[in-house]
């Protein structure tokens, strides 16, 4: 499957078999696909299962081969194909070639995904076409758009494209020092995978289909805390099979062609829906009442599951509600379709109140077994003193703890640092803002190149530093930014330096001075001695506290 494109009629027989298999039970007997495979194949928050398409997945490995040849020109195999396709051109804008082998042909099929997905990396600058290169990602790559009257030589940036195009490109970070070069647009690192490319395609695939409609925000958020409830996974595939209208309720089986009596077995009188079922026959509304839940005001809802299962998780949130009826919610629409089961294969009629009192049994004991209670009894007493604080850098050492605070691109973000020296005494801080920054990993690397900067400029070393981020050492080792690339350069230049992560609540000081830009509006930077005044009781708490410690520990 990562070599060679699977023919489409073996795709389709694949489909069929996993298909049959997910649907059946084990037995001979063919069961009913109550949700198209395309369906299943969406991800958990638009209603599927996120199953792979058999299809876009093999393209997805194959864009893997391509990336590798595009990525090591100089290995056995991209050598080899290079001397039969494209000996004078190269590899993302050759053809298939004459007499193309069938390995060749599933290599372009995965260079086609490829394609969509490359981005230019601005270095200098000298090797993009401007106008015809994918170097902006909007969400897709794809070349900027321009004013048609634009004099593109002499012009500036705004002047050149339109609004847009011009602030994405004003906010980019490049590195003028290194050259262009071609990058997977759908990464943090820029390197292909194909869990990417997968998730590239398929969406691609769902927009270009008319059938395709977006999720409205609600439902998503829906589907999304369903697959978050604490409760057993037979029980949330049930949920997700009852907002799928995949129960085989009577109105669902003669909907299917199967002519069978449509009245709900258990009160005799209404069509038997899922809504029905669940929600509105007398025994699941006794069930409902045994078990305490207040009701809508209105009543449940007689034609939509969504609306009655987006009431019942509102109620798992109410605070007011007792926590045993909270857990138990799940398993009440279980038991109350156990029970209607009971009835119709084992001719057994259970009670609304021994329902009720089975789910609650069954949701106390998963709760028991899967989240232990712990004894408090026996746990030690917690001392204040081991509340996580600032701590002091060793003698000869300074510390440098750098905060950094990002809503989104469209504000600026706040950065700072202070530095302390082994008795928690702050020598110098400084805060500034950045604009036009994307992400809060951006933001983050940004005020750890800021910090590492001043302390070089101020003739530091001996200098550990304290960041929040806990991704900062692998964005740095893994040099997946010009920033990072900055950063190492930076190290490279002082003595005695390290950089490690710390728990907020060991980092508040800097963290406090950063969400002042924001929450404050303080977009004017500077530098001063000591540490802000407003903070200063807080800066000599932390040193108390880190000195004792300290004196504790000889």
């Amino acid at each position: 499957m990562s070599v060679f494109k699977l023919p489409k009629d073996l795709c389709d027989r694949l489909t069929s078999a996993m298909t049959e298999y997910w649907w059946s039970s084990g037995s001979n007997k063919k069961k009913i696909s109550w949700v198209a495979w395309q369906k299943l194949c969406k991800h958990k928050e638009e209603g599927g299962l996120g199953f792979h398409d058999i299809s876009t997945f093999n393209q997805s490995l194959l864009a893997k081969q391509a990336w590798r040849i595009l990525n090591n020109p100089s290995s056995l195999v991209a050598r080899v194909l290079k001397s039969k396709y494209w000996k004078n051109g190269d590899f993302m804008n050759c053809g298939l070639g004459t007499r193309p082998s069938f390995a060749w042909r599933s290599i372009i099929h995965g260079r086609e995904l490829l394609a969509k997905g490359m981005v230019m990396k601005i270095g200098d600058g000298m090797a993009t076409k401007v106008w015809s290169d994918n170097w902006i990602i909007d969400p897709l790559p794809r070349p900027p758009m321009y004013h048609p009257e634009a004099d593109i030589p002499s012009h500036t940036v705004r002047r050149s494209f339109v609004e847009d195009d011009a602030n994405r490109i004003l906010s980019m970070r490049i590195d003028r020092h290194k050259s262009d070069t071609w990058g997977w647009g759908f990464t943090k690192d820029g390197v292909y995978t194909s869990r990417s490319g997968y998730k590239l395609l398929a969406s691609s695939q769902a927009q270009s289909s008319p059938h395709t409609r977006s999720l409205p925000p609600v439902e998503k958020k829906l589907w999304r805390s369903i697959w978050k409830l604490h409760t057993s996974p037979k029980i949330r595939h049930f949920i997700w099979r009852a907002l799928s209208g995949a129960l085989a309720v009577a109105d669902q089986l003669r909907s299917r062609g199967i002519p069978v009596d449509a009245t709900c077995k258990l009160c005799g009188t209404d069509r038997e829906t899922i809504c029905h079922t669940l929600f509105l026959c007398p025994q699941a509304h006794e069930v409902w009442r045994a078990a305490h839940l207040p009701l809508p005001p209105a009543g449940f809802s007689s034609n939509s599951v969504f609306l009655n299962i987006h009431y019942l998780l509102a109620c798992t949130r109410r605070k007011e509600l007792p926590l045993s009826l909270k857990r138990s919610i799940p398993w009440l629409l279980w038991h109350i379709w156990k029970a209607r089961n009971s009835l119709i294969f084992e001719k057994i009629r259970l009670y609304p109140d021994d329902i009720a009192d089975k789910a609650d049994e069954d949701s106390k004991l998963w709760f028991d077994v899967n989240f232990p209670a712990s004894d408090d009894s026996r746990a030690p007493p917690v001392s204040t003193s081991s509340a996580p604080s600032w701590s002091a850098p060793s003698s000869g050492m300074l510390k440098c703890n750098i905060g950094a605070s990002w809503i989104d691109g469209a504000l600026n973000c706040g950065a700072s640092w202070i530095i302390r020296n082994s008795k928690g005494e702050a020598t110098i801080h400084s805060r500034r803002s950045f604009s036009a920054i994307q992400s809060r990993e951006e933001a983050e690397l940004h005020a750890l190149l800021w910090a590492i900067d001043s302390a070089y400029s101020l003739k530091l070393d001996n200098v550990i530093f304290e960041s929040s981020f806990m991704l900062a050492r692998a964005s740095v080792q893994n040099r997946s930014s010009p920033v990072s690339l900055d950063i190492i350069s930076r190290f490279q230049q002082m003595n005695s330096w390290s950089l490690d992560y710390v728990v907020p609540a060991r980092n508040s000081i800097a963290l406090q001075i950063a969400d002042s830009v924001i929450s404050g509006s303080r977009h004017q930077s500077y530098v001063a001695r000591a540490g802000p005044r407003w903070l200063q009781q807080a800066i000599a708490a932390e040193a108390s506290v880190s000195t004792l410690r300290l004196l504790s520990l000889r």
